[in-house]
């Protein structure tokens, strides 16, 4: 075999190595690598973690007793348990198949933790972020500066209106 051929075989080889190792995950290890490579486990923690803290200083009673319970359940295990289900009912294991080869590619691993794709996505809003900062800028103003006299919006009822709200609300 010459050089070149043997690079050939080399680079074959190695690629029919790589396709029957992925062929050989089973859906349950390839689900897991998904749920890993897109951060579910962390997305959904996150989610609920943020839901929990902002009732939490609000609840009372047995609704306290409650989020305590959550929280104690929002395990890392049992959130992917959940996800790997809500997974193994949605997707067919070609989808499934697809989904896990994408989350192996080069183009995958640059979407997801490239800050320069990121910074892109930001830079595409600033009109969007400068109206809100403007916005927000004469709130805050605003507030700062309150209406010195306030003075009601005056509302007009016609009478029958008025008499149907007294005979209602008459003792």
């Amino acid at each position: 075999m010459t050089k070149n051929n043997l690079k050939i075989f080399t680079v074959g080889l190695i690629l029919i190595i790589t396709s029957l190792l992925s062929s050989c995950q089973s859906r349950q290890e390839k689900t897991k690598t998904i749920i890993k490579e897109i951060q579910l486990i962390e997305t959904f923690k996150t989610s609920y973690h943020s839901q929990i803290e902002t009732i939490k200083h609000i609840a009372t009673g047995n609704d306290s007793i409650k989020i305590i319970e959550l929280e104690k359940r929002l395990t890392d295990d049992e959130i992917a348990k959940r996800i790997e289900s809500a997974f193994n009912q949605g997707f067919s294991d070609k989808e499934l198949n697809d989904i896990y080869n994408f989350t192996q590619t080069n183009a995958f691993k640059k979407i997801l933790n490239s800050n320069e794709i990121h910074e892109l996505i930001i830079s595409s809003f600033k009109d969007i972020d400068k109206e809100i900062e403007e916005i927000t800028n004469n709130l805050e103003q605003t507030i700062k500066e309150p209406i010195e006299k306030f003075e009601p919006i005056p509302i007009d009822y016609d009478k029958k209106i008025k008499r149907r709200i007294k005979k209602e609300f008459q003792p």
